[in-house]
């Protein structure tokens, strides 16, 4: 309630991740089902879950012999059986309990695994959470996990979330990492024209949720050679993006890790006095290659931390990259730049280590820069490293 609290004084939405796939093993009413099944007696939160007597259903249900229970993620995670209506109702309670808290929308976990292979349900079960969060608040913002292909994530928008973490363009095989560590721009503005295409052909509403990398994937640094230039590289690229961009926490820094998830999870680094940074999780078995925290990143011009601060700041100077799909890309003539126009805006980006020396534009005649972020220049020219924002001027 005060975080909820404090944000909404700066103007800060808050979202709350909410888990209903499944519960911990050791949820009470995991237990008390397991107990009960054991012992041969009858209870409510035996339909909480989906228990079989088909081994191939599943794990053994301790104590239970003859009885298993599906549990995608493992052993330790029991799915929940989200047809039953007291399950439901359970849910709907959490969703009402931290919005009462101050929560402004929720990141919806698993949606893939609701019910697995069966798209058209996942849909449904997610228009459900929407419609049930938004009876309590109209603009509860909705933004789901689906870790698949770009078919099945236009099939999940079919439930009505306002957004779908866009996973295909993520991650070290995404376009954005490959143009970062390439310098060939280019292929991304085309990339995203096609799938705002097919974002619009689905619904207007959408909001595309652009990311790097997230909690499940090996940093970024790591996947851009810890080269300075290509991680501004890949920042230019997505949080310049039409939609609603995510950052993952310590990305604006350069957080090293990989493999086990407590490596890509270790402690926002402060400063690089460990007094000013928590203890990393006893399972780590990797070091933390970042030596300078968020404080000395802070004094430094040129640190990875304010190029993120000034990118922010110039997108924030558009607000027309905000909202539903739509862009078209421009061919600029060279294959360094990502070039686009949605609406009223233009946004040219050169990832490429050479200047573009008056590119074709014609396409923009009668459009204002409004901001840059990494040099200044003439018009429709762009140093290496280095973006601009352009606006139509009013008739």
């Amino acid at each position: 309630e005060a975080l909820a609290a404090d944000c909404h004084d700066r103007g800060i939405r808050l979202i709350v991740d909410l888990v209903v796939n499944h519960t911990g093993v050791d949820h009470p009413w995991f237990k008390e089902a397991a107990a009960a099944l054991a012992g041969g007696l009858e209870s409510p939160y035996i339909d909480y879950y989906n228990f079989s007597q088909d081994s191939a259903a599943g794990h053994p249900v301790p104590g239970a012999d003859g009885w298993y229970y599906e549990g995608r993620f493992g052993p330790h995670m029991p799915d929940l059986n989200l047809d039953s209506a007291a399950v439901r109702g359970e849910i709907a309670s959490i969703i009402a309990f931290w919005q009462a808290c101050g929560a402004d929308g929720f990141r919806l976990d698993a949606t893939t695994s609701y019910y697995t292979g069966a798209a058209q349900k996942n849909a449904a079960f997610i228009a459900w959470v929407t419609e049930t969060a938004r009876q309590t608040d109209p603009n509860c913002y909705i933004v789901g996990e689906c870790w698949a292909d770009g078919p099945t994530i236009l099939s999940l928008y079919e439930g009505g979330a306002d957004s779908l973490f866009n996973f295909p363009l993520s991650d070290s095989g995404g376009v954005l990492v490959q143009a970062a560590l390439s310098g060939q721009g280019a292929a991304v503005a085309r990339v995203m024209a096609s799938w705002h295409e097919a974002l619009c052909a689905v619904s207007p509403d959408i909001v595309d949720a652009p990311f790097l990398t997230n909690h499940d994937q090996a940093r970024a640094r790591g996947m851009l050679r810890s080269d300075m230039d290509a991680m501004k590289a890949a920042a230019m690229l997505y949080l310049l993006l039409p939609g609603r961009p995510f950052v993952y926490y310590g990305e604006e820094l350069g957080l090293s890790g990989s493999g086990r998830d407590e490596n890509k999870r270790q402690p926002m680094l402060w400063g690089g006095d460990a007094a000013d940074t928590c203890a990393p999780f006893p399972e780590t078995d990797q070091k933390q290659r970042l030596k300078e925290g968020a404080n000395e990143q802070d004094a430094d011009p040129d640190s990875l931390l304010n190029w993120y601060r000034q990118l922010i700041a110039l997108r924030a100077a558009a607000p027309e990259l905000n909202g539903g799909p739509g862009l078209t890309a421009l061919e600029t003539g060279y294959d360094g730049v990502c070039a686009f126009v949605r609406g009223d805006v233009a946004v040219l980006i050169n990832v490429s280590r050479t200047e573009t020396a008056a590119p074709d534009l014609s396409a923009l005649n009668g459009f204002t820069e409004i901001g840059r972020v990494g040099g200044s220049g003439e018009w429709g020219i762009l140093p290496p490293m280095s973006c601009c924002v352009m606006r139509r001027s009013p008739d």
